[in-house]
């Protein structure tokens, strides 16, 4: 098998994150030793798989799920979490612009996923972020400051400029696009 079991630490057992029926798409031999749900439940995956079936695995673990932000200090990588507005759902959709002004720019980020299994919920707790490097770090502004409180499923940004006016495009999955008229002065869209 070449698949990955995904498991989550509970009381030193590891214990599959998979439905049954999800595992059983996977690895249809199974079906055999779980023929229903409760026999499935709360089974460890040492429970789930033989000796035999688990030799030559490779168990690997994360330790940092969060967004980064990777830079190259001159001295080497620093690695920067994103801050919480970042991290509220998958992001798609990445964009550096100036949009206050100030000459720098700042990364503009969307996201969020329907389309997933109903055991998870949808992704969809992000409007957008807008981040900046102030004060030696990243941080986010707030969406009073920014002006962006966009729901969907955001997939692109692309800034375009009419009649002296610059706009923000918002490509959203199965939606309509949003534009937003940036007001440099201030740094918000209305």
């Amino acid at each position: 098998m070449n698949e990955q079991i995904l498991a989550v630490p509970k009381d030193g057992e590891y214990y599959p994150v998979a439905l049954r029926h999800d595992l059983l798409e996977e690895v249809p031999s199974l079906r055999e030793r779980f023929p229903d749900y409760a026999s499935y439940a709360g089974r460890t995956i040492e429970q789930v798989f033989s000796g035999g079936e688990l030799e030559g695995i490779a168990g690997l673990s994360a330790t940092m799920l969060a967004s980064v932000l990777i830079r190259n200090t001159g001295e080497g990588m620093l690695v920067e979490e994103l801050p919480v507005r970042a991290q509220l759902a998958p992001m798609y959709g990445i964009h550096l612009e100036d949009l206050t002004g100030d000459g720098r720019k700042e990364i503009l980020m969307g996201g969020n996923l329907y389309d997933v299994k109903p055991q998870s919920g949808p992704y969809d707790a992000s409007r957008g972020a807008v981040l900046s490097w102030r004060d030696n770090r990243i941080q986010s502004y707030m969406p009073q400051q920014s002006g962006v409180n966009i729901t969907g499923e955001i997939r692109r940004f692309q800034i375009i400029e009419s009649n002296s006016n610059r706009y923000l495009l918002i490509v959203k999955f199965d939606a309509d696009i949003s534009i937003l008229q940036l007001n440099v002065s201030s740094g918000n869209y209305r």
